[in-house]
């Protein structure tokens, strides 16, 4: 027995007991998860297999094919940084994968895009609180991303502008 594995048994209808490899069990469970497109529940068993046969090629290879096909769902789904999140995981499988390291930029790239257009339309409809954690959220990832710094920095100003103005019209 492998250092690690449940050495439990089972008898066979010989009344013979046969061990149980039960990490072969988590590797066909994860292949039949995987052939039925629950990435994420495969990649669960293909980790309990990994623990104790870190080079199982298959469950090696199936991580990485299970992780790549979750990010390229959460891809589609424009959910782009959990799809980079998996796709950096292919890595840890397949250093070469050059079109992880492109879904990657590509990832992040559309996810700044989209945000920094969403702040600018809700600067010019004078949602100036949305526009802000609209740009704090490309900021966060990329803080000199088409000056979205000076952007927040306008913005707050003018927020700061209306409220003294709000307050002197008050008094």
């Amino acid at each position: 027995s492998v250092e690690g594995e449940a050495t439990a048994t089972a008898v066979d209808e010989s009344g013979t007991e046969e061990p149980i490899d039960q990490v072969a069990i988590y590797r066909d469970h994860g292949l039949s998860l995987f052939m039925d497109k629950k990435f994420e529940e495969a990649i669960i068993e293909f980790e309990k297999v990994l623990k104790t046969h870190p080079d199982d090629k298959l469950a090696l290879e199936f991580s990485y094919r299970a992780h790549y096909e979750l990010a390229l769902t959460l891809f589609e789904k424009k959910d782009y940084l959990s799809a980079r999140d998996q796709f950096r995981s292919c890595l840890q499988y397949k250093k070469e994968c050059q079109k992880c390291h492109a879904y990657i930029q590509k990832s992040e790239d559309t996810y700044k895009e989209i945000h920094y257009r969403k702040g600018i339309q809700s600067f010019q409809k004078e949602e100036l609180h949305q526009a802000i954690e609209e740009w704090e959220l490309v900021c966060a990832l990329d803080p000199d991303y088409k000056k979205t710094s000076d952007l927040i920095k306008k913005a707050k100003v003018i927020l700061k502008k209306i409220e003294e103005i709000k307050r002197n019209q008050q008094e």
